[in-house]
């Protein structure tokens, strides 16, 4: 257990690096807020839909179809006991502050620090895991977590549903890869090139949300850190001990296991901000939690990594 967790230790050490670097240009003005929210739609609209295909470019037999579904119902299962460990806390603060964290513990970053991580310790089974869970993640996103931070707004979160890189990029990749059909070399390149920017532009922008807040600020408000705790630890523990048990009945393969466990552990999704922004919620509040959360889960998600593959076996 000890090597597994220095070994998830050295990968995140990394991708702080990598924050480390983003936060750098952003106080320095080489990325600009505008650069900031430019580089992120390159990396939603462009590079995660490459990510999700390119991964699907295995031998199916590696990976059958029925592993796909199990990986779906153990992400379906993490999102959903997230959610619901979401609507039991934060219920008397003001509105606009209960949406904002509640949405910061049912969500988590798992886009952005969880699929790299899985990606760096799973390889590419871990990916295709992972594109499972994110899809899973678009799906509740998009209506559940739409609808909490718009205050019950409609508006035309169908539409964006549809058209989420997530789901493209999985409706494009899931039926080549059940019907194990390759592309092209130069156009499976291409992809996989685009692929390996995953890592790094995620982490860059991660670094511009944690520059945008003063050193102070991160210690003036209390239920930033109740969020931390219960996005961190109370909603993988959780997470992790219904998986336990489920593994006593049916047996759960360890690579979904351990992945979909680490993309669960990971900080707050960054849509808490970018909702927040849009539906005229506290952004500057939004931007504290994923940062501190982010800064936080370097010590919290190699644990729950190591107890995902010692449950697992």
């Amino acid at each position: 257990m000890l090597s597994s967790m220095l070994l998830v230790m050295e990968k995140v050490a990394i991708l702080f690096l990598m924050i480390g670097a983003g936060y750098v240009c952003s106080r320095t003005r080489i990325v600009t807020s505008r650069g900031a929210s430019q580089m992120t739609n390159v990396l939603l609209y462009v590079v995660g839909p490459c990510l999700i295909i390119s991964s699907f470019q295995i031998d199916s037999s590696e990976v059958g179809m029925k592993e796909v579904g199990t990986a779906f119902l153990v992400a379906l299962l993490g999102q959903g006991l997230s959610i619901l460990l979401s609507l039991f806390v934060f219920r008397r603060r003001e509105e606009m502050r209960r949406r904002l964290f509640q949405f910061a513990v049912a969500y988590s970053n798992c886009g952005f620090m969880g699929l790299p991580l899985a990606q760096a310790l799973m390889g590419d089974k871990g990916v295709i895991y992972a594109s499972v869970f994110v899809v899973v993640f678009n799906v509740f996103v998009w209506t559940q977590g739409y609808m909490k931070m718009s205050g019950g707004a409609r508006g035309n979160f169908v539409r964006k549903l549809l058209l989420n890189p997530g789901i493209i990029g999985m409706a494009i990749g899931l039926p080549l890869f059940a019907l194990n059909i390759r592309l092209p070399e130069i156009l499976g390149t291409t992809l996989s090139s685009f692929a390996n920017l995953n890592t790094p532009l995620s982490m860059v922008i991660i670094g511009t949300y944690v520059a945008k807040v003063a050193p102070r600020d991160f210690f003036s408000d209390l239920d930033v850190y109740l969020t931390a705790g219960l996005r961190l630890i109370v909603a993988p523990l959780i997470f992790v001990g219904v998986l336990a048990i489920l593994t006593l009945v049916v047996p759960i393969d360890a690579t979904i296991l351990v992945t979909c466990v680490i993309l669960a552990s990971a900080p707050a999704a960054g849509n808490t901000v970018l909702f927040s922004a849009m539906f005229g919620g506290d952004a500057r509040t939004g931007s504290k939690v994923v940062a501190v959360t982010t800064l936080l889960s370097i010590l919290t998600m190699p644990v729950f990594t190591a107890l995902a593959q010692r449950i697992a076996g």
